[in-house]
């Protein structure tokens, strides 16, 4: 008697589907979400995903394959796919077709040039049993288990300045430790697992400071808006408050470029100071800013050395100590008018106080990107002899306090090098803004008032962000050399011999290192333990767990194979699934009907 068969139909109408949508939701759900991979950041531990797709895979195959036996049967009754002899039909006994046996064994009679017995519809479940055969083992290759984090509700401790502390330090602080950092070329990377936020259009893994934890604060590369926070040991959401920075330096080729140092037209005063061998001198630039002259005298404490520099340093806005006092130019503006720091130096070779035992030595006089149209504070007479240029500096209306710093003073110069010049602009801001921990981003910035300040507790607001990287760099010439770690010079008894000058992107990489350590003593002191963290409740927190991330191989392969899996089992077991049938499979008791 012919009958209706239900199980095994509603078997491979529903399973294959439903491990197809599996996959696909691991795909486009878990393995394409918008991550920081270098976070690895997931809401709930995937790990138990990870194995559960390889367990529901598993058994969903077997499934299907039951649920195909099942559908085998109408198939063979129907037109399109009845068979006309025995043979042909014994061929599908044992279910030959759902498994390497019978596949081996086909391919084998094949190429023996062997006739097959095989029909079409042998084939059709052979393909329909093989597509997962090989989607599933494929799939092991696009996904993979990395370590990473995992959201946790608690308040997280974490390190790093407050509103309420923000000032609450001794006067001139941040100068005196960030001067030693900048001078030994410390690292920029941030304490606790070290988070940078972005806003969430910045592409983070084209920043060579945010490709691996800690993030460090770019000083090799433009810095670009980046959110200076509190930090934890694993990473942290919510609402945080902290220090909105933006800077970058850039070469100088030309001196149309400047705005500040070259517009000797603008500087309106006498020097401030008249000893330029004990520091550098000041002078007032009118609206544009202010110009600080010194040369390589000013502040090194070598005995000898054969190098010599003149220095101009530029800063637009310097009057006093700038602080946070709702004055500071928002990044977050349209359009803002940056704060700027411009450096033009003059390098000059000369002779050492052990000339003759460094003759063997080479000296490299070349300036990869030298600055144009400055002139020089030092000419090169018909004679051979140097002089200082008084031209170059009656621009500025001076008395001679500033040729005195381009003086020879009893000094054999050998070589006067071409200037090399830098531009560096910057932005700041303190308030609140949402983290993301997933993506490392923020959003939702609000400046907050000027941080809480009591006279009677504290001496002097926090300074702005660029003012401590300028006093870094004031009278400073040899220390460019050693705070990006370049070749320690030859040593001949009490004398270095240099065998090259400074080069600009050198002492870009160096004034960018300066601007970087400055935002780190703002935040955090340049601290990293967390003896006195703190919990801040706004927050929450993170705990290691397994996070899924793609694998070696592309998931799209695999996605396609279940897909037409699934919607090839469904379509047939819909069509023959609740057809009349004289058996639910075929098994021997049906043959032997036959």
């Amino acid at each position: 008697p012919m009958s209706r068969f239900y199980s095994r139909s509603i078997v491979i109408i529903f399973i294959p589907p439903l491990v197809a949508v599996y996959y696909v939701f691991i795909w486009l759900v878990l393995l394409r979400k918008d991550t920081d991979p270098v976070i690895k950041y997931a809401s709930v531990s995937e790990l138990w995903v990870y194995y559960s797709w390889f367990v529901i895979c598993t058994f969903g195959i077997g499934w299907s394959k039951y649920g195909l036996a099942g559908i085998e049967v109408a198939m063979l009754q129907s037109r399109r796919f009845g068979v006309v002899d025995k043979e042909t039909l014994y061929m599908h006994s044992g279910n030959s077709w759902s498994g390497p046996d019978g596949w081996i064994e086909c391919l084998g009679r094949f190429m023996r040039g062997k006739e097959s017995q095989v029909h079409r519809l042998w084939y059709l479940l052979s393909a329909l049993s093989l597509l997962p055969f090989v989607a599933h083992p494929f799939s092991g290759f696009c996904m993979e288990l990395s370590d990473g984090y995992v959201f946790s509700s608690s308040a997280p401790r974490v390190i790093g300045r407050k509103w309420e502390d923000f000032n609450n330090r001794q006067v001139d602080q941040t100068t005196f430790r960030a001067q030693s950092r900048w001078e030994t070329g410390a690292s920029t990377g941030l304490p606790g697992i070290g988070i940078l936020y972005t806003p969430p259009n910045i592409q983070r893994n084209k920043i060579d400071g945010l490709r691996s934890l800690p993030n460090k604060l770019p000083h090799q590369e433009p810095a670009p808006d980046l959110f200076v926070c509190p930090q934890a040991k694993t990473p942290i959401e919510g609402r945080a408050w902290g220090l909105r920075v933006e800077y970058n330096c850039s070469i100088v080729r030309d001196a149309s470029e400047f705005t500040i140092i070259s517009d000797r037209s603008n500087i309106i005063n006498q020097p401030t100071s008249s000893k330029p061998t004990n520091g550098d001198v000041i002078v007032p630039g009118g609206s544009q800013g202010t110009v600080y002259v010194s040369n390589s005298g000013s502040a090194e404490n070598r005995l000898s050395f054969n190098l010599f520099s003149y220095i101009e340093m530029g800063v637009s806005k310097s009057s006093g100590v700038p602080t946070y006092d709702e004055t500071e130019i928002d990044p977050i503006d349209s359009h803002p008018q940056p704060y700027i720091l411009e450096l033009a130096m003059w390098q000059m070779r000369k002779q050492g106080a052990y000339e003759t035992q460094t003759a063997g030595f080479q000296f490299n006089q070349s300036i990869d990107d030298p600055l144009k149209g400055m002139g020089q504070p030092i000419i090169q007479l018909p004679n051979g002899t140097y002089a200082s240029n008084r031209t170059f500096f009656e621009a500025y209306d001076t008395n001679y306090a500033l040729e005195d710093f381009a003086s020879l003073d009893g000094q054999n110069f050998l070589y006067l090098a071409p200037p090399i010049g830098l531009r560096c602009t910057r932005f700041s801001a303190l308030g609140l803004a949402d983290l993301a921990a997933s993506t490392s981003s923020f959003h939702n910035f609000t400046r907050t008032p000027p941080p809480d300040f009591k006279m009677e507790r504290e001496e002097a607001r926090a300074p702005l962000f660029g003012y401590t990287a300028m006093e870094i760099l004031r009278r400073q010439y040899l220390k460019f050399f050693d705070s990006i770690n370049l070749p320690t010079p030859i040593t001949v008894s009490n004398s270095v011999f240099y065998t090259r000058f400074l080069q600009a992107r050198e002492l870009q990489q160096s004034v960018m290192l300066a601007h970087a350590i400055d935002a780190l003593q703002l935040m955090y002191d340049g601290v990293t333990s967390f003896e006195n963290s703190y919990l801040n409740p706004n927050l929450t927190s993170s705990t290691p767990g397994k996070v899924l991330t793609p694998g070696v191989a592309p998931a799209l392969f695999p996605a396609v194979l279940f897909l037409a899996w699934a919607g090839i089992c469904s379509i047939l077991g819909v069509k023959y699934g609740f057809v009349r049938r004289c058996a639910d499979t075929l098994d021997r008791r049906y043959l032997l009907r036959l």
